[in-house]
């Protein structure tokens, strides 16, 4: 489980994330934008630049169904099984009243000061949202029987350079709020998988703001 979160981490660091030139639509200033996107022989279903808004679509058989670049809303949107469903690549992203089902990755929230609200995440693979990046508010979201954890903050993992897109890590992602999240678990899951978790530093060394959340499992850590 562990290998599986480092290995999208890291090839969300590795490189800088799913690029534009991947993608089946890039949603730019006057782009008509059609209620459904499937990908071909693309990695990427939509790639959202800076200040662009995506709305009300259904997007299917993508790697990653959404790229943002950055500042603007994304809501509304269905997606159905991908590695990752909605990936901030940037900062000041506004992530709400989306559903996403069936993805290795829910949300992968890489960027700076985005919000993430009120989202339905529907049996994640893997994590139901994973959080890299500092400053962001991950607030009112569901998780429903995720196969790891509901909600997972890593940082200062080794970059083991395997798979398509990986990052190279940094220090522990720092002042995130995550508050009042619900996230109900599965008795099906991989082991080591919490509801909510934090590596490698546990809670009260992070940084990090845990408050208000429901859930089952107790990992030890970020329980308040």
């Amino acid at each position: 489980m562990y290998i599986q979160t480092v290995l999208l981490a890291s090839a969300m660091l590795m490189s800088e994330g799913p690029a534009k030139h991947e993608a089946a639509v890039v949603i730019s200033q006057g782009s008509v934008i059609p209620q459904t996107i499937r990908c071909t022989t693309q990695k990427v279903g939509a790639y959202v630049e800076d200040g662009q808004a995506l709305q009300n679509v259904r997007i299917e058989g993508c790697q990653v169904a959404i790229a943002q670049r950055g500042n603007g809303p994304i809501t509304g949107v269905t997606i159905d099984t991908c590695l990752a469903g909605i990936w901030l690549l940037g900062d000041r992203a506004q992530v709400y009243d989306n559903q996403i089902f069936g993805c290795e990755y829910g949300i992968v929230v890489q960027g700076e000061r985005n919000t993430v609200r009120n989202n339905r995440l529907v049996q994640p693979v893997f994590d139901g949202v994973l959080i890299t990046g500092d400053l962001n508010d991950i607030r009112e979201n569901r998780v429903e029987l995720p196969g790891g954890h509901g909600i997972h903050v890593v940082g200062s993992v080794p970059n083991i350079g395997l798979g398509q897109y990986l990052p190279r890590f940094r220090q522990m992602p720092r002042h995130n709020g995550i508050i009042g999240n619900t996230i109900v678990s599965s008795e099906e899951r991989l082991p080591n998988s919490y509801d909510l978790r934090q590596w490698p530093l546990s809670c009260p060394n992070s940084g990090n703001t845990w408050s208000r959340n429901i859930f089952s499992t107790r990992s030890g850590v970020c329980l308040n």
